[in-house]
């Protein structure tokens, strides 16, 4: 209802009292009755008009407060980046909805074992995907240096795989969103291509991927 002048409302009621006897008292009170209550609805309807704007005032402010935070996040979370990638000498990828952790966890020749050199990387991997992305599916993929049969070095990738999994879920990790998969010897992944032995180090590895993307937790259903 649209709120009526002040100045209109007025007049109306001194136009009335100015008709002295040419009006009716039951009439005259029943058009002041009607006049209050018109001034009362306009009343309230400012009033809700001002605690609906109040509402609006305040969802902005929160939405604010929500993407400073978020832009401090961010902020944080690259700076976390560029600290692994110098301390642990590591190559990472940003991709569109996921980020993966190129050859940072290296294994001995035939061993699925992680070397105590590469705890702190884990440690460090699994505060990150704690703090910024908990609900995120993790993929542990495994691989291996190109000495042996295929099929071995698929088993080899995969125990490798699973040992960084078992390691990650020991840190606090859900062991539902940390999946494995095993490219064994495949050539097309191979850091140093056809090197194994001393010289196979770098092929001999298992890479991190976090996968943010909303996808992701349709997948999880599969988590091995």
């Amino acid at each position: 209802m649209e709120r009526r002048d002040w100045s209109v409302l007025t007049a109306t009621v001194l136009g009335l009292a100015s008709a002295g006897c040419g009006v009716k008292q039951g009439a005259l009170d029943q058009q002041l009755s009607a006049l209050r209550a018109e001034i009362q609805e306009a009343d309230s309807a400012l009033a809700e008009d001002n605690q609906q704007l109040s509402r609006r005032v305040d969802q902005l402010d929160q939405r604010m407060d929500g993407l400073e935070v978020m832009s401090g996040r961010v902020e944080d979370f690259e700076v976390e980046l560029q600290s692994v990638r110098r301390d642990f000498d590591t190559e990472i990828d940003e991709l569109q909805q996921a980020i993966r952790f190129n050859s940072p966890v290296h294994f001995d020749y035939d061993s699925p074992v992680i070397r105590n050199a590469d705890r702190p990387l884990l440690d460090r991997f699994a505060r990150i995907v704690a703090t910024y992305y908990p609900t995120a599916l993790i993929t542990v993929e495994g691989f291996a240096d190109p000495a042996g049969d295929t099929e071995y070095n698929l088993w080899l990738g995969e125990q490798r795989a699973n040992a960084v999994r078992n390691y990650l879920t020991s840190m606090g990790l859900a062991a539902q969103r940390v999946r494995v998969v095993s490219y064994g010897e495949s050539g097309d992944r191979q850091v140093t291509r056809g090197a194994w032995g001393e010289n196979g180090l770098a092929n001999r590895r298992a890479s991190l991927v976090i996968d943010y993307s909303p996808e992701a937790g349709e997948i999880l259903a599969g988590v091995q």
